[in-house]
């Protein structure tokens, strides 16, 4: 599951090598751009997909960071993401109702920005998943994964930090950090209502949890190109199969 144009590029290749070694491959995204072909690969862009990542896609992040706007970027994600998830779970387009009720899936790909949806349905069939991020390691990670949080020296991603950061950058780059640690307070109280919908459940894990079930987590970047982190063993670097 995958939202835009670039996303849908850095994680096509390894859509043909499973491709090429058997597997059948169902690829949902906001994408409609056919990439390279392949029998066992079945391409679907959903028309609402589209459109709702258009509505999410509208935002000029460059502007944002250029008007000294960047903060709000972190409530535009969830936003967005729980914009894509309405779309998906009450859409009765029949190629999202498919892709919601099938659990016949061995692994689902779930992309990290607006493509979180897939989680939910992940641990709704009890699907092995793995997430990937099409750029470099996303902040919200840190609180989910433990992955240490570096405020000292690395500049929270949806910013406008200069670098090397002075005082004033650090204790900004804190609250930034902060803000995506709070998401608990409201974003994952309304993923955990979405499924409680769709699924006509009365009880569901917490979100987090849902997350923490995750077997690899692919990011498009290599520390000799971006900053160095402390990583647990299951992010894998992915820099040069394809560019963002």
């Amino acid at each position: 599951m995958c939202s835009s144009d670039l996303h849908k590029l850095f994680v096509w290749p390894f859509v043909i090598e499973l491709a090429n070694r058997g597997h059948q491959i169902t690829f949902f995204s906001s994408s409609p751009k056919q990439l390279q072909s392949h029998p066992n690969v079945t391409d679907i862009a959903p028309a609402p997909l589209v459109k709702a990542t258009a509505q999410a896609y509208s935002v000029d992040r460059f502007q944002l960071r250029a008007e000294g706007k960047h903060a709000i970027l972190s409530d535009e994600y969830q936003l967005g993401t729980l914009a894509m998830c309405r779309t998906i779970m009450t859409s009765d387009d029949p190629d999202l109702v498919n892709m919601v009720d099938n659990g016949d899936y061995d692994l689902a790909f779930v992309n990290a920005i607006f493509g979180e949806c897939g989680i939910l349905i992940a641990a709704h069939h009890k699907m092995r998943y793995i997430y990937f991020s099409a750029n470099t390691v996303l902040t919200w990670f840190q609180h989910i994964y433990g992955v240490p949080a570096p405020i000292s020296y690395i500049p929270e991603v949806t910013g406008n930090l200069e670098y090397p950061m002075g005082f004033y950058a650090r204790f900004i780059n804190l609250l930034l950090n902060y803000k995506w640690g709070a998401r608990d307070a409201w974003f994952t109280e309304e993923m955990e209502k979405l499924m409680k919908q769709r699924f006509n459940l009365i009880s569901v894990p917490s979100y987090t949890e849902m997350e923490r079930q995750v077997s690899l987590v692919f990011y498009n970047s290599h520390h000799t190109l971006d900053y160095a982190r402390a990583l647990p063993p299951m992010f894998i670097p992915e820099i040069g199969r394809a560019s963002c």
